[in-house]
């Protein structure tokens, strides 16, 4: 009778530590991203919308995707929290709706940085042996080369000969750029956190260095390769102003 209250008693104090323990852990929230293909103030539209660049040359673009990549939360003291497998490959919705990111189990903080990278980072990229974003059936692995295609672009522009083939992919390691973005207060303090960005094309082919199609309409490398990388690390992705 005694071994049996015994036992009782400590199996319900085990309930009651653990009871105590799932009322102290902290809950999670997801955080999404909604990032908005731009250019200047528009919402980005392909397949026959026409655009000029900061050459002032007319184009179109019937496919533009890149890598987003290695998200890092870093909060008010510096703690970093990075997301797992972070690899995503951010296009154009069907319904030119924004591509969301959905980033789950976050321990809310006072988040904010968002730090990121545009491209596959050197350790994914020497393998295209991979699944999901990095699969290479998305048509980012290059076929002559090992590793990835960051940034692909593809459509035409009309010098004034006519219609020009324009297809633009940037890859390699050296092309790999890094950015952060300051973030809305209280960022991760919700039960789920949107944050809005704004992919800037227009960024793409200016602001830092401009890109003139008629200089080279297909470039897959070399010195126009890293002026456009070098032209993404900067201000293509954004944190929309209304946010």
């Amino acid at each position: 009778m005694l071994r049996s209250l015994i036992s009782g008693l400590l199996l319900s104090s085990l309930v009651l530590l653990a009871s105590c323990k799932d009322d102290e852990a902290p809950a999670t929230t997801d955080l999404s991203l909604r990032i908005q293909l731009k250019y200047g103030e528009e919402d980005f539209r392909m397949n026959g919308t026409m655009y000029i660049n900061e050459a002032g040359e007319s184009f179109t673009l019937n496919d533009f995707k890149f890598y987003l990549s290695n998200l890092v939360l870093e909060d008010a003291a510096g703690n970093r929290l990075a997301e797992p497998e972070s690899y995503h490959l951010v296009r154009l919705t069907e319904d030119n709706a924004a591509f969301e990111i959905t980033w789950a189990g976050i321990h809310p903080a006072d988040y904010r940085q968002l730090h990121f990278n545009i491209g596959v980072d050197p350790a994914a990229n020497l393998s295209i042996d991979q699944t999901g974003d990095l699969d290479p059936t998305n048509q980012m692995a290059w076929n002559w080369n090992t590793g990835y295609k960051f940034l692909l672009a593809e459509g035409f522009y009309v010098p004034a000969g006519g219609a020009q083939g324009l297809v633009y992919h940037i890859g390699s390691n050296e092309n790999l750029r890094s950015g952060s973005i300051t973030l809305p207060a209280n960022t991760g303090m919700s039960a789920q956190t949107v944050i809005n960005l704004h992919a800037q094309i227009d960024r793409v082919f200016g602001g830092i260095n401009t890109i003139s199609f008629a200089e080279a309409n297909e470039v897959k490398g070399g010195d126009i390769a890293a002026k456009v990388a070098d032209n993404y690390g900067s201000g293509f992705l954004v944190l929309d102003s209304a946010q």
